[in-house]
């Protein structure tokens, strides 16, 4: 789609259409600069986990790993069942919401960086250091 085109299309939102649009992207973006969101949805994707099984694979803190689940689950792109076993087990998958979300936001995201960012400076960028050692 061309500038053009977008600048059309704009034209024929009212003032509450772009508030209304603008809130939404907004809350969506709040969702994805939450740093561990997109790993765990993304790791969930892959398979279930467990709550141990996901603090083992990132260096997060068990608050910070229960806050992204319970955020993940309130969106209700991850779905939570607990085992009533001794200890109690607890598993994590993720819902169509949360698949369509992958896919969807993810694939968007990846075009973008590859049509418009630099190669150089995506290429080069380590991402977040999660696989390091708990200390």
């Amino acid at each position: 789609m061309t500038l053009e085109e977008m600048r059309r299309i704009k034209a024929t939102y009212t003032p509450d259409d772009i508030r209304a649009k603008r809130n939404r992207i907004d809350y969506g973006i709040s969702l994805l600069s939450k740093k561990w969101f997109w790993h765990v949805l993304a790791t969930i994707g892959i398979e279930p986990r467990g709550f141990n099984d996901l603090l083992k694979e990132y260096n997060i803190s068990p608050r910070a790993l229960s806050e992204t689940l319970s955020l993940l689950e309130k969106n209700e792109m991850i779905s939570r069942v607990v085992y009533s076993t001794k200890p109690i087990k607890v598993n994590y998958s993720i819902t169509d919401t949360g698949m369509r979300f992958i896919l969807e936001v993810g694939e968007s995201i990846n075009q973008f960086v590859e049509h418009y960012i630099p190669k150089e400076v995506y290429e080069s960028w380590d991402g977040y250091d999660y696989k390091t050692t708990k200390k």
